[in-house]
């Protein structure tokens, strides 16, 4: 063989790995380490649109609304019937049992007594659920309380429209925890009312069947 057929058909270069081979122009055959792109790419958290945002709100604010409404009419309820049951007993003489010395009272007298005292209580707390809470300090965007303390409506008009859509946003939020307090407040007086009106019912029931009523 020549020296010229030598030359002419060289031997295949070995592969180079690595950066040795990447500055040979050889490409590597080593994985290449996933790019900045697409690392924050696959943990990155989806964002929440205004849209959702604005629809979970709107809902929030309406479900708070109708339970105050329930805890309004459950209230007036209540009232009703503590008030009939209370007119039922004084016409039946059920007071004459306890209006008198206490030292007087028999067991009947007692039963009655704490009765009608709970379902006097009872309306009364009742009355306390309905009486209405003014939610709203300042000029709120939403609240009635708020709205009506600008001076003019144009000054309303101006507030809303100069206010962007976060702000908005942030207000209608305000605004339902400020309700979600009145609600429960409304709640845990109802709760002390329909404990007072089962005493008073179970007293009154008592006394109807023990005779007590002639």
């Amino acid at each position: 063989m020549s020296d010229e057929q030598a030359v002419g058909n060289p031997a295949p270069p070995l592969p180079v790995e690595g950066e040795l081979g990447q500055l040979a122009g050889i490409p590597s055959t080593e994985p290449l380490p996933p790019t900045a792109t697409s690392a924050s790419t696959e943990h990155s958290e989806p964002q929440i649109g205004t849209e959702y945002v604005s629809t979970f709100i709107g809902e929030t604010h309406s479900y708070i609304t109708q339970y105050i409404q329930a805890a309004d009419q459950k209230a007036i309820f209540l009232f009703s019937a503590s008030a009939a049951l209370l007119a039922f007993l004084y016409q039946a003489g059920a007071s004459a049992n306890w209006l008198k010395s206490p030292s007087s009272w028999d067991l009947m007298s007692t039963i009655i007594f704490f009765g009608m005292i709970a379902l006097a209580g009872a309306a009364g707390v009742a009355v306390g659920v309905v009486v209405p809470r003014l939610p709203g300090q300042g000029k709120d965007l939403v609240s009635f309380n708020g709205i009506s303390s600008h001076a003019r409506p144009e000054d309303y008009i101006r507030a809303v429209l100069g206010s962007g859509p976060d702000a908005l946003l942030a207000a209608k939020l305000h605004h339902c925890h400020t309700l979600a307090g009145v609600c429960r407040a409304k709640y845990s007086l109802l709760r002390v009312a329909v404990l007072l009106e089962a005493i008073g019912v179970i007293g009154t029931m008592i006394y109807f069947l023990f005779g007590g009523i002639r």
